[in-house]
């Protein structure tokens, strides 16, 4: 298919990165990245190792004024609103919001985390991470006994239809959206983002829970001109 308004679907075929060498792209001007992790499931005991990753991978920037925020929702504490970011040689997280119990994934929800992280905060350029249990474009709650739901997270039972987290979502806002979920690199899910963001890097099958290698990937999301394209050895461009 022909790339329609500079949008790209990019569909991760593994989570494996190119190399372990540390990322020495150009440090981009004011760039932040947003993670949101609903991980109010099974997926739950990996949301500390996924954060430590995160924050490895913040550490290995090059400048202070870039940033990462990580939206957290596990099993055992409500959730909560942290921003990562360089402090010298090591890595300042600050706690932004706590907020009571709540369905994270609502699309109410997504909305107000992105509106609480960027309200007052202006970066040059947004990135979007979203982590969690997903199955694809069909509706929430649809079963026939042979089709699994295909939506985007799981909060005790609920799921977010694909067309609610669009809804949730600004149009043009974020550079690129990355799916840490199973089965989101769907043709479906694209057309319902596609006023959304250029980049959209999703894998099309299961992939592992232990989430993708953050201390690699950080660097490289938070730098200028980063080339979706070429970074990663199993990433194919399919629109």
């Amino acid at each position: 298919m022909k790339t329609v308004n500079k949008f790209k679907l990019l569909v991760l075929l593994a989570v494996t990165v190119a190399c372990d060498k540390p990322y020495t792209g150009e440090p981009a001007l004011m760039r932040s990245v947003l993670v949101y992790m609903v991980g109010d499931n099974s997926l739950s005991k990996y949301c500390e190792e996924n954060i430590k990753a995160i924050t490895a991978g913040v550490k290995n920037t090059f400048t202070e004024y870039n940033s990462v925020y990580v939206y957290c929702d596990k099993t055992d504490s409500n959730p909560v609103l942290l921003r990562l970011h360089k402090n010298g040689n090591s890595v300042k997280c600050d706690t932004v919001i706590k907020y009571p119990e709540t369905n994270s994934a609502s699309h109410e929800q997504l909305a107000a985390v992105i509106t609480d992280a960027y309200a007052n905060n202006r970066y040059d350029s947004y990135g979007l991470i979203l982590w969690s249990h997903a199955t694809g474009w069909l509706p929430p709650c649809f079963s026939d006994g042979e089709f699994v739901t295909q939506s985007f997270g799981r909060d005790n039972g609920y799921e977010m239809d694909i067309k609610d987290l669009a809804a949730a979502l600004p149009d043009s806002f974020f550079e690129f959206i990355i799916f840490d979920a199973c089965n989101m690199g769907a043709v479906e899910v694209a057309y319902q983002l596609r006023g959304k963001t250029q980049f959209i890097l999703s894998p099309t099958t299961e992939i592992a829970a232990e989430g993708l290698p953050y201390k690699q990937i950080i660097p490289a999301l938070l730098s200028k001109n980063t080339n979706y394209k070429t970074r990663r050895k199993h990433v194919t461009i399919i629109i």
